[in-house]
């Protein structure tokens, strides 16, 4: 190995920048009583990665948010103030697969199933609330992690 991998190695370790990944659902639109497939790829750039695993994680939000109510200001009066709040309502972490080398300049992909439980919440979007699926694929390496960032998904039932 050379100084400039050896260089390559080190940036990519502070920076999570060894690979490019995205995650996404086979269908647009899921039916959460069949099991949904996510595929998860990965470009590796320039030097060999020693991952120990390659991870999925989905997780559902619910997000509030009331325009305008009436409060009591503490002088007899009232004032209109706005009101939100977030609410995790589900998550879990799944393992793609196990420790593996992955190959410089190379292209590997990954499909992992997940049946959503029976007692989540589907996607909706409504006047004051809205409750959200993401999903977030990552490659568990030393140092900073290659991953997808939050990417959303539907799922309804």
């Amino acid at each position: 190995m050379g100084l400039f991998d050896k260089l390559k190695q080190a940036a990519n370790f502070v920076t999570g920048g060894g690979a490019t990944i995205s995650v996404r659902t086979e269908e647009s639109v899921n039916n959460g009583n069949e099991p949904i497939k996510f595929i998860i790829d990965a470009v590796v750039k320039g030097a060999d990665m020693n991952a120990r695993n390659v991870y999925l994680k989905i997780r559902a939000a619910e997000k509030v948010k009331v325009v305008g109510v009436s409060v009591p200001n503490g002088d007899g009066g009232y004032a209109r103030r706005d009101f939100s709040g977030h609410h995790e309502t589900f998550e879990t972490e799944i393992q793609a697969t196990g420790a593996q080398t992955l190959e410089a300049n190379q292209t590997y992909q990954w499909i992992v199933e997940w049946q959503a439980p029976v007692n989540v919440n589907g996607t909706y979007h409504g006047e004051n609330a809205v409750h959200e699926w993401e999903m977030y694929a990552g490659i568990d390496v030393s140092g900073n992690d290659p991953d997808s960032n939050w990417q959303p998904f539907e799922l309804y039932f």
